[in-house]
């Protein structure tokens, strides 16, 4: 027979949620209600006894034990026979547990606690108002049965924010690791100033190399690393890192520099960004001692493939219809090959949207000064103007739009052998499309629409005697086809006489109206041969039919997807520019990507991650260059783990540079203990990231 019971005691229920949440938020006066099933209760609501399959319930908590002894008058809970405590958060099985629930102390024996992935186990327990502290503890994420790797710790304490530990041993398969003669660890989201788990690699520029990083946490929107290098090559370098955010403020600074060496390398890095209502300021400043430091200090291949380190100041104000602002910016070339870019100092602009009745039109405004780092270098001031206006009109299913405006440039050189140059373009556009309608084969679940554009500019052959500094051939795409300027930037207004026309499909999944794919595509016909052209622009296009462009997106299946375009030259039957990638995430990490560029330079990329058995994944990602017969790229890694997952081991091998003759092959190696962390490089997860 069983039996239910509510009993009446101070906080009872608190010997559990003492072991959840934080000691420091439970109440001390606030009683709370306690139901106990058993299949004998002895005793009142102040004092007594429940044997056999006891249950008591309270709050989010439930125990089941044998045996219970309750005693209001000294403050006591008593479970002497063996108990399980289960919670939302965890689950603990102990020998007996006293606690007293106005004093919210305690002790529990040999308890076993189990929360998320991480399993603890101690000869004792003792429950603190503010804190709980565990002797003899050991922690792992592996089963009990078959415990791959543990944390030994003499003594345990664990509070709302942290978990410390003292004398601490990292054993794998029984084999002592790493000594640690105290650890801490963060709770939750909670943040501490401490050591971060250090990692290292092996270069064959460098020999090898070892980071220790030091976590500073200064404020909840101000924290800072500091992390001390080495290498078998370079030597000691000390990096630095501050990071803040405020409502208005955000930004970082790196300073790092080499110790005990006379090489004197390192870089200054600042970036601050201010915004007020709608204003915006944003400072950034690079710096580096020479041109190979990212290459014998850094694996990123973002920081490998830097030519020119910005350093600008740009101010600004957002609103409805105005945009003006001021800005200033200086590259640093590291690629002494590399002719020196222009520095703008200063650049002054302003822009306006607005209507009138039924038009809209825009103006913008500029002020720039180009400044060179080379003598042999035009610099200039160049005031720009442009403008435009215009209006949709609706003819049954047709979509027109008329566009007329202007391009303005003049510009004051510095130098005696220079002249000064001014002029301006007008320009027309009429664009119109026919809306998306139905197919004739397929009335559900596909459409189609017709693109039409004529535009026409006049030659200015001034432009040729001005200067070029922001001025490139914008690339012919599916989208810019219908782009009257055929040049990006504003040193050039391309001339232009031509025709346009396109078609674009699309289908979509009919219920969820989700886009499964697309196909377009663009001709343009020129009426002229365009006149105006960029000195590099090796074969200009003439008149007639210009090349056909062909662009195809598909996800037709949620784990493919496919973005592809072309460019086909009518006249020679070749292909000038091809555009592929395709990549597919079959989850779990499993992920294959396989891409194509065919241009200026021609290079595959090809990469994926897959399982090879249970316990061994393999990534790659590779970038060949076609044209130099070499890989500029490569990296490949192997992950290792056991059976339940509760440590991981990664190892990776990086070659950068293999295009330039610069080779930097790299190896790293890595171990992540399931809910402690990771020791060293996960070099497996960047590449993901890189798939995806």
């Amino acid at each position: 027979m069983s039996f239910a019971y509510f009993i009446r005691l101070p906080v009872t229920c608190l010997a559990a949620a003492a072991l959840s949440v934080p000691a420091a938020d439970l109440p001390t006066t606030t009683p709370g209600d306690v139901r106990i099933e058993a299949q004998h209760i002895k005793g009142s609501s102040t004092r007594g006894q429940a044997h056999g399959d006891v249950k008591a319930c309270f709050r989010d908590f439930t125990l089941n034990t044998e045996t219970l002894e309750y005693d209001h008058a000294t403050d006591l809970l008593q479970v002497p026979s063996a108990f399980k405590l289960q919670s939302p958060d965890y689950l603990l099985h102990g020998d007996s547990l006293r606690y007293q629930p106005q004093a919210q102390r305690g002790t529990a024996q040999a308890v076993n606690l189990e929360a998320g992935s991480l399993q603890m186990t101690s000869s004792v327990l003792f429950i603190e108002p503010d804190y709980y502290r565990a002797e003899k503890a050991e922690i792992t994420s592996c089963p009990v049965t078959a415990r791959d790797w543990w944390l030994e710790a003499n003594e345990l304490r664990l509070d709302a924010d942290n978990m410390e530990g003292r004398h601490m041993l990292l054993r794998a398969s029984g084999i002592p690791l790493i000594y640690l003669p105290r650890f801490s660890l963060p709770i939750g989201d909670a943040k501490r100033s401490g050591f971060l788990w250090p990692d290292a690699d092996y270069s064959n520029n460098e020999g090898f190399s070892m980071n220790v990083p030091y976590y500073w946490f200064l404020a909840e929107n101000y924290d800072a690393t500091t992390e001390l290098g080495w290498s078998g090559k370079h030597g000691f370098l000390l990096k630095n890192n501050f990071r803040y955010l405020t409502p208005q403020h955000s930004g970082n600074m790196q300073v790092d520099w080499s110790l005990f060496t006379s090489e004197n390398r390192g870089r200054q890095y600042v970036n601050h960004v201010w915004t007020s209502s709608n204003w915006r300021l944003e400072l950034t400043a690079d710096n580096v001692s020479d041109s190979r430091y990212f290459r014998d200090f850094s694996d990123d291949t973002n920081l490998l493939a830097i030519r020119n380190l910005p350093r600008r100041a740009r101010w600004e104000y957002v609103g409805d219809n105005w945009r003006f602002g001021a800005a200033a910016e200086s590259l640093k070339t590291l690629d002494t090959q590399l002719i020196p870019p222009h520095d703008i100092l200063p650049q002054l602009w302003a822009h306006y949207d607005g209507r009138l009745d039924a038009y809209a039109w825009r103006s913008d405004w500029e002020y720039s000064k180009f400044k060179r780092n080379n003598d042999t270098q035009q610099e200039a001031d160049r005031w720009l103007w442009r403008t435009g206006a215009w209006k949709q009109f609706e003819v049954g299913n047709w979509h027109i739009r008329p566009e007329i405006g202007f391009h303005a440039a003049l510009y004051d050189s510095d130098g005696d052998n220079t002249e000064d140059a001014q002029f301006i373009v007008p320009y027309g556009l009429i664009r119109a499309d026919s809306g998306y309608r139905p197919t004739p084969w397929q009335q559900e679940g596909a459409s189609y629409q017709w693109q039409l554009a004529y535009a026409y500019a006049p030659e200015n052959a001034q432009q040729h005697r001005a200067p070029l500094f922001d001025t490139a051939l914008r690339r012919f795409s599916a989208g810019g086809i219908y782009d009257w300027n055929r040049f990006s930037g504003d040193d050039r207004a391309a001339d232009a006489h031509w025709l346009a026309y396109g078609i674009n499909f699309r289908w979509w999944d009919f219920d969820t109206t989700r886009e499964l794919a697309s196909l377009e595509f663009a001709q343009r016909y020129y009426l002229r041969r365009p006149r105006i052209i960029l000195p590099d622009e090796s074969t200009p296009p003439s008149s007639g039919f210009a090349n056909i462009i062909v662009a195809l997106r598909i996800r037709a299946a949620e784990r493919w997807r496919l973005e592809a375009d072309t460019e086909w030259n009518t006249a020679n039957s070749t292909f000038e520019s091809s555009y592929a990638d395709t990549r597919a995430d079959f989850g779990n990490r499993r992920l294959l990507r396989v891409g194509m560029l065919i241009e200026e330079e021609e290079s595959v990329l090809a990469g994926g991650s897959m399982p090879l058995g249970k316990r061994m994944d393999i990534a790659f990602l590779s970038r060949y260059l076609m044209d130099a017969d070499t890989f500029a790229e490569s990296a490949f890694a192997v992950e290792l783990r056991d059976d339940c997952d509760c440590w991981k081991l990664f190892f990776k091998v990086t070659n950068h540079g293999a295009s330039s003759g610069d080779n930097k092959v790299s190896y790293s190696i890595g171990v992540e203990f399931s809910g402690l962390g990771k020791i060293g490089n996960s070099g497996y997860d960047n590449i993901v990231d890189d798939l995806r």
